[in-house]
């Protein structure tokens, strides 16, 4: 089955409870949002699924640290406001949010 891959503005994702990885490494952190500051791209795409409540908003639970590098880095005013990543989006039903599909 294809999921579609969209661009959206980082600022309208946030990182799911669902999110994948439960544990942070700061220096790996800092390598993955200095990678990205210099290349200004995020090379792999975020998971996750459209929040039904808000228009072109997503819950990521796949990619959750290339989410909060990017965010961070648009604080910084290292990246634009309006910095687009990529998403591949899948439905939002409770089965595929917890990866059974």
């Amino acid at each position: 089955m294809n999921h579609p891959i969209v661009y959206v503005q980082a600022r309208n994702c946030v990182v799911s409870p669902l999110n994948v990885r439960t544990q942070s490494d700061p220096d790996a952190d800092a390598e993955l949002e200095a990678l990205i500051g210099e290349t200004g791209y995020v090379i792999q795409n975020l998971i996750g699924v459209a929040v039904k409540r808000k228009k072109d908003s997503y819950s990521i639970f796949g990619g959750g640290r290339r989410l909060s590098r990017v965010l961070s880095l648009i604080d910084k005013g290292r990246l634009d406001e309006n910095f687009e990543v990529p998403v591949m989006v899948l439905p939002n039903t409770r089965r595929s949010v917890c990866g059974r599909l």
